[in-house]
């Protein structure tokens, strides 16, 4: 059973005369921790009693009282546990709780934080070494932790904000079991879980049976489900209460629900050493699944039910049908027959093959192959993915190129070519042009890459990006409409159109007059609201700028071009202004990077906000009078000898902002998250004059 810390009403301050003095010579750890958090719950028997194995100190490490009588709202050093205890529970009281100084010993295992609340800027808690089981539970975050330890197993997130379906991607592989019970979800894509073994909503308990375990009932958001892997190693999946109006699979997932699955009120009982009980099977109480056959023939699938033997299910929900939509097969293997009839030729199962094989009882599966897509950044390539070639015409030299590119990614946002069309060029890149388009009666932007950059890597790149591009859902992030070819070196990623165009020609294009800063806030705060959700999912823009800023007069500011590739930034460097100029210092320097180097170029755009100018454009050689060489400019950069220009009508606060992210270290840089509560801070202390936010 797990150690619980229960919160109290009152505080109890205690003069216990046998707990040992806090040593002159020794600094405390809790100083650096806000004010604010002045009630430290330890297990550590330099600063509490002999007869207590946790007590409470403040932030001076000055004994306050025991943990069972005292109130706390930060977690410290629980080095002082002993070996035995494996397993350890806070119950935070439905207070603000401060982690960032919490330490466990490498003991610990499992680990509960629930009924809590987190400060802003929350750093990334150092779990314990050898954890296996996390629960994060009735809490505030609306991300999933990024350094989450590889050792685990158990994930248990319910009762929080979560809405980016995208960060389950980057959950260790370890991750057997997982809940994602009571959040904000509406569409779950694109998410390897082939691993997945069983599911537990009722039963938060700590079980150690190494299966996967999901929560996805009772997200009242949730939608849609779409190229989501399971395999047959699932045992039990929890879908109860949920309303789902699209679900998309491919075939070897459609075969592994039904086949592993029956329905759970009937299925055996997993019995576990402890006595637990896991039950196996579907949960599909208040379940309902509506695919339509319009969204269905789109994907050129075939419209089924899902888990049509109903006779064990409660009587209830007898007559219930799960209707999904099931993906054509990307490669089928040949399955000897009997006989052939003429239009056996092909010699593969097809889609309607294998979903006849899959509606009964008995399901025998020979050979089918398919190839499921899930990006991953910076992920190895598939062994054996699906390529499309084709040869494109050489360039001076007259040879053929073939390009070879896994075009499979891009299947479940294919649009039809033939209902797009591609109108005058609207802007470009080092690599692309963006037209002015429309699909379907709806204006959009169409991306195209330029004629010289059609080459295998490329492409690649381009297909890349939009894959990418797939998995976000926010409204601070250009969105997605689809991708349409007939080639592949034609390919094209099709956008919503931002009407106010780019930030850099809008600043071009008006006074500081007439674009004060009472206007221009709202469209900072979207702008690192689109880096918090990007550094949510540990993407770095890598390029970002004004020119990446976009405009529209309905739908806000966004954030576009992320993700590019280190030969794409080379590339940008060579056309026009180069991007150097809003670059970190450790990118200029091709050294490892992370998100902090987004926050440097947040703190030059701050100054194009300012100014209204490209950065350091002002600055002269000193002795020719001229503008200062690039190659002069790089070398400041990366020495820290230079900043960027803020007026003297610059608000303080803004100048102090970008003075932070634009400091030379990353590591003391802030993150977007937290540059978004500043903002937002600052802003509700000038609501009375400017705005409500």
């Amino acid at each position: 059973m797990l150690a619980r810390e229960t919160m109290v009403a009152a505080a109890v301050l205690a003069a216990i005369s046998i707990h040992p003095a806090t040593p002159a010579s020794t600094v405390c750890p809790y100083g650096k921790l806000p004010s604010a958090f002045n009630s430290v719950i330890v297990s550590d028997p330099s600063l509490c009693p002999p007869t207590n194995l946790t007590c409470v100190v403040d932030r001076s490490c000055k004994y306050i009282g025991g943990s069972d009588t005292v109130s706390w709202n930060a977690i410290g050093d629980y080095s002082g546990l002993p070996p035995n205890r494996t397993a350890w529970s806070f119950n935070g009281g439905a207070v603000c709780v401060n982690v960032n100084a919490a330490q466990f010993p490498s003991t610990i295992t499992t680990l509960k934080l629930s009924n809590m609340t987190f400060p802003p800027d929350l750093v990334k808690p150092t779990w314990p070494a050898k954890l296996k089981e996390l629960f994060i539970e009735t809490t505030n975050i609306s991300t999933i932790p990024t350094n989450l330890p590889s050792t685990l197993s158990l994930l248990f997130l319910g009762g929080n904000y979560l809405v980016d379906a995208a960060e389950l991607n980057y959950l260790p592989r370890s991750v057997t079991q997982l809940s994602l019970e009571n959040n904000d979800y509406t569409a779950l894509a694109n998410l390897d879980w082939s691993n997945m073994t069983q599911v537990y909503v009722r039963r938060p308990t700590v079980v150690s049976s190494g299966g996967m375990t999901r929560y996805l009932s009772r997200n009242p958001k949730l939608k849609a489900l779409s190229n989501i892997t399971f395999s047959s190693k699932i045992k039990n999946l929890n879908l109860e209460n949920l309303s789902l109006t699209s679900w998309i699979m491919d075939p070897l997932t459609f075969v592994a629900l039904n086949s592993s699955l029956q329905p759970n009120n009937t299925a055996e009982d997993s019995t576990f050493t402890d006595g637990s009980k896991a039950f196996t099977g579907y949960n599909y109480y208040n379940l309902a699944i509506t695919t339509s056959m319009s969204e269905c023939s789109s994907y050129r699938g075939t419209l089924t039910e899902l888990w049509p033997d109903k006779r064990f299910r409660n009587f209830k929900y007898k007559d219930s049908v799960f209707t999904v939509c099931v993906l054509p097969s990307a490669a089928t293997t040949a399955v000897p027959t009997a006989s052939r009839t003429p239009g056996d030729e092909g010699g593969g199962l097809g889609t309607s093959a294998i979903v006849g094989l899959a509606a009964g009882v008995g399901i025998v599966v020979v050979g089918a192959v398919i190839f499921v897509c899930v990006r991953r950044r910076r992920a190895a390539k598939p062994k054996s993915p699906v390529f499309e070639t084709m040869s494109t015409p050489g360039t001076l030299a007259g040879t053929a190129t073939s390009i070879d590119v896994n075009m499979n990614c891009l299947q479940l946002v294919r649009i039809s070519n033939n209902e797009l069309v591609v109108g005058p060029q609207i802007g470009a890149g080092a690599f692309a042009s963006v037209h002015k388009g429309q699909f379907q009666g709806r204006a959009v932007a169409v991306k195209v890459l330029l004629k010289d950059r059609i080459t295998t890597a490329y492409v690649q790149s381009f297909v890349d990006e939009i894959v990418l591009m797939s998995q976000f859902d926010s409204p601070h992030v250009v969105n997605l409409i689809g991708a349409a070819w007939t080639r592949v070196a034609d390919v094209k990623c099709v956008m919503e159109l931002m009407d106010g165009g780019d930030l850099k020609d809008f600043l071009d294009h008006h006074t500081p007059a007439q674009f004060p800063w009472a206007d221009k806030y709202i469209h900072v705060l979207s702008i690192v609201d689109g880096l918090s959700y990007l550094h949510s999912m540990n993407i770095v823009h890598r390029d970002l700028k004004s020119r990446n800023v976009l405009l529209d007069s309905t739908k806000g500011t966004k954030l576009t071009d992320f993700g590019i590739s280190k030969e794409d930034i080379q590339a940008t460097m060579t056309v026009g202004v180069g991007t150097f100029r809003w670059m970190a210092p450790e990118m200029l320097q091709d050294k490892g990077y992370g998100v902090s180097a987004d926050m440097y170029s947040f703190g030059m755009v701050l100054s194009e906000f300012d100014t209204h100018r490209t950065p350091y454009v002002d600055l002269k050689n000193p002795i020719t009078r001229q503008p200062l060489a690039d190659s002069a400019i790089i070398l400041k950069v990366v020495s820290g000898s230079i900043r960027p220009t803020f007026t003297s009508d610059c608000p303080a606060w803004i100048v102090d902002l970008a003075s932070k992210c634009l400091l030379l270290d990353p590591s003391q840089r802030p993150t977007a998250m937290q540059v978004s509560h500043t903002i937002r801070s600052k802003l509700k202390e000038l609501s009375t004059r400017l705005f409500s936010i």
